[in-house]
């Protein structure tokens, strides 16, 4: 008779080896849960997680840029100003900043608490305490973990109230700046302002042309309305290049805007535009050419006048404000529940592994007799057997 069949064991010879050890498996089950829960709960620390929840406040976004939307004829865009989404990669850059981190270390006593020699280990044991997160309504959550569930709470709160600190020092610096800047340019304006009425009122007594005839004073008009626009679009470049930088959509879409006004000026000066009604400027007497002159000047600067003073003012509000930056939702709270470990858990998995290892440990050696029996040494025999013939 020709033997084919190999013996293997079935799930029905599993179900068979653990009725038969039962009372060894529970008893190993048992004892390793035990076991395992009370050395949790002896060896390893318990911690508490606190959480903070804020959300960025509009006053975060600078006044100057309210400002700004209300002074017509600058095409303004805010694709350059500082979006919420910004606000928040500041906020995680400061909390995560050494500056904090070494804060919170000395505030706290810290690196006694880890109990580690070397203050770059403490900095690293904090960070690693610390996350943020952005939850699904585009708050801001900090949670700091620590033995004490006071001191998460207490650590929690002082990162919050460090964290608006630095963002008022950071707006107040930039304000300063801001107010420098503008200040100076406040003065050169109203110096050349002074320069220029005294000139034209001047020229006006010298010459007796205060206006010329109606052709020409169109053209002188639409001359001095172009230039003046381009004078003042490009003091606006001048300011919104400091304050927002070279790479801003506003600024950039404002330098089209110049380029659109220097063409425009260019048509009027040689008559290549489509109003017959205005004179080339460069065919205008001497005399009305200089009134032009002057009389562009003063409404240059008296429209440049106009745009610079708002932001001064604005400037010097905003360097002196220390209000609150920061919209507390929820301060941190001493938790009631720890976070970890998870003692329950964590014994259920020991205990749950110890008790299969223990089950495949006695599968072996039960399969140890299986392989002395006769049908498997028959096999070992014939295996390399080409033919078995009863």
């Amino acid at each position: 008779m020709l033997m084919t069949n190999e013996k293997k064991i079935s799930l029905l010879d599993f179900l068979i080896l653990l009725i038969k050890w039962k009372t060894k498996l529970l008893l190993v089950f048992f004892s390793t849960l035990i076991i395992s829960y009370l050395c949790i709960y002896l060896f390893v620390d318990e911690k508490y997680e606190s959480t903070a929840l804020i959300v960025p406040s509009d006053q975060e976004q600078s006044s100057m840029t309210s400002l700004l939307k209300n002074i017509s004829g600058i095409p303004l865009s805010l694709g350059g100003l500082k979006q919420k989404t910004g606000n928040i990669d500041l906020y995680t850059t400061i909390i995560y900043s050494r500056t904090n981190l070494e804060l919170l270390l000395d505030k706290f006593n810290l690196q006694k608490e880890y109990g580690v020699d070397k203050r770059w280990k403490a900095l690293k044991i904090i960070k690693d305490n610390i996350s943020t997160t952005i939850t699904e309504e585009t708050a801001f959550e900090i949670k700091v973990t620590d033995k004490s569930p006071q001191k998460a709470s207490e650590m929690a709160n002082f990162i919050v109230q460090n964290l608006n600190n630095t963002i008022i020092s950071l707006n107040i610096t930039k304000a300063h700046d801001n107010r420098i800047f503008l200040e100076g340019r406040f003065l050169e304006i109203k110096k050349n302002l002074a320069l220029y009425e005294d000139s034209l009122k001047l020229f006006q007594q010298k010459s007796g042309v205060f206006l010329a005839e109606d052709q020409v004073k169109a053209s002188i008009l639409a001359y001095t309305k172009l230039e003046s626009d381009l004078s003042v679009k490009q003091s606006d470049l001048t300011v919104l290049e400091k304050i927002f930088g070279e790479n801003s959509p506003t600024v950039q879409q404002l330098k089209l805007t110049v380029a659109e006004y220097r063409k425009s000026l260019e048509e009027l000066k040689n008559n290549k535009g489509n109003d017959q009604m205005l004179m080339s400027i460069n065919s205008l007497p001497a005399k009305t050419l200089q009134y032009l002159r002057l009389f562009r000047d003063v409404k240059i600067y008296n429209e440049m006048l106009e745009f610079v003073i708002p932001l001064y003012e604005q400037s010097k509000y905003d360097e002196q404000k220390e209000i609150p930056i920061l919209q507390v939702i929820d301060y941190a709270v001493p938790p009631e529940k720890r976070s970890f470990p998870p003692r329950t858990i964590l014994s259920l998995l020991i205990a749950l592994t110890c008790t299969l290892f223990t089950f495949l440990f006695l599968s072996i050696k039960e399969n140890k007799k299986l392989l002395e029996s006769d049908k498997f040494k028959f096999i070992r025999k014939n295996l390399f057997r080409r033919r078995i013939i009863e």
